[in-house]
């Protein structure tokens, strides 16, 4: 599907495989390594689509962002399957969302004076993160959340305590009032470096 999806330009097709290929190994590695024993917290960087996206992002005709939307989806319940049950957390995080166009961009392209309208994280609304597990609120809505809020949040979910020293906070609205109740906020003034 790569081959046909990047057939009509031969300059984007090697650094297009390439992706693909580091994101398939990147899956593989994660499903083989735990094996032997579930892992209690897996964490998975899958940088597909910012490895595709300065490539496709203003005109890809074979629908290569539409694949590797198909392939990651693919790979996360193949590692879902392999990993995933109710004391399971399921963590997808992205820096960046995606922006409908401006008005203007949308004029200029319905009149054929442009062909599709460039995507970049500078364009871009801010990222999501979305979160299943124990104690999560289920079909909450966070809003005004930072990146910097998902550590402390994963780790007052695992029960572990927060250290001050982190610039995130706990994302309260995401966690369930009964696991709130139950569970109380742990604070350390911070954790120490390790001794290699």
């Amino acid at each position: 599907a790569v081959e046909e999806a990047t057939s009509g330009s031969a300059s984007k097709a090697g650094p297009t495989h390439r992706a693909f290929a580091l994101a398939a190994e990147v899956g593989l590695r994660a499903a083989f390594g735990f094996r032997e024993q579930k892992p209690q917290v897996l964490i998975v960087h899958l940088d597909l689509p910012s490895r595709l996206r300065p490539l496709w992002a203003g005109e890809d005709p074979g629908g290569v962002l539409p694949l590797a939307a198909q392939f990651l989806d693919s790979q996360l319940a193949e590692l879902w399957a392999l990993f995933g049950d109710e004391t399971t957390y399921l963590l997808l995080v992205s820096p960046y969302g995606m922006a409908p166009p401006r008005p203007w961009d949308r004029l200029l392209a319905n009149v054929g004076l442009t062909g599709r309208w460039p995507v970049s994280p500078k364009d871009s609304p801010d990222g999501f993160f979305f979160l299943l597990g124990p104690g999560v609120a289920p079909g909450g809505r966070v809003r005004g959340a930072r990146g910097a809020d998902v550590m402390p949040t994963l780790m007052y979910l695992l029960e572990l305590p927060v250290a001050k020293r982190l610039s995130g906070r706990v994302l309260l609205g995401a966690v369930d009032e009964g696991w709130a109740g139950s569970v109380p906020l742990r604070l350390v003034p911070a954790y120490p470096w390790p001794r290699w």
